[in-house]
């Protein structure tokens, strides 16, 4: 199976799998999943807190986006430098790319669903923005940075420090009360569909010029 079919086949599944997830959403078919991950949760030492207060600072959507940028623009020089732009475009595609989407495609959608956040504080919960840009920029840039590594090691390294800080930042919304655990899911559902349909095209594009 070639790379494009594998990210088309995954961002079918991953775009089904969002569109269930908030049918049951709409229709509060979700109650006992949002309970038991709260309890679950919230069985988090009270010291941790600060932590976690601290992690939805420095991850929050707009930084989110911040990064991006800054990733993509040092990775499009390092590219440059090395007779690699094309690599380095797809570098910026991939990445801003996919942040930036995933930013504008919440605030589109967020407004949709209305779900009030669990402490009832301003903003709507489903899907979740920090869950949504965190996993758009942490897995398109561990994604990227893996073509430019040739050492089975640190990619895998990369590959493992990016999926647990996704998850770490959807767990800390959930035990600050800001979200459901549904909500965190289908942030990463959207965000997965988002970077697999860049990912897709951008190939396309690698193709082309290649």
């Amino acid at each position: 199976m070639n790379r494009k079919k594998t990210y088309l086949i995954t961002l079918a599944i991953c775009l089904i799998s969002f569109i269930l997830l908030s049918i049951m959403v709409k229709k509060n078919f979700t109650c006992f999943i949002d309970h038991f991950g709260q309890i679950l949760f919230q069985q988090t030492p009270h010291h941790t807190q600060h932590l976690f207060k601290r992690f939805d600072k420095i991850f929050s959507p707009e930084t989110d986006l911040f990064y991006s940028f800054v990733i993509s623009s040092c990775l499009l020089a390092l590219s440059k430098a090395e007779n690699q732009l094309n690599l380095g475009i797809y570098s910026v595609i991939t990445i801003s790319g996919t942040t930036l989407l995933a930013f504008i495609v919440n605030m589109i959608v967020k407004p949709l669903f209305g779900r009030i956040r669990p402490d009832g504080s301003k903003g709507f919960s489903y899907p979740s923005d920090h869950a949504m840009l965190a996993f758009a920029l942490l897995i398109s840039t561990a994604y990227i940075l893996t073509l430019y590594i040739n050492r089975t090691t640190p990619k895998l390294l990369i590959i493992i420090s990016s999926v647990i800080l996704t998850l770490f930042i959807g767990f800390s919304r959930v035990y600050l009360e800001k979200h459901f655990i549904t909500d965190i899911i289908g942030g990463y559902l959207l965000s997965a569909t988002i970077l697999f349909s860049i990912l897709y095209f951008a190939n396309i594009y690698r193709e082309k010029i290649n």
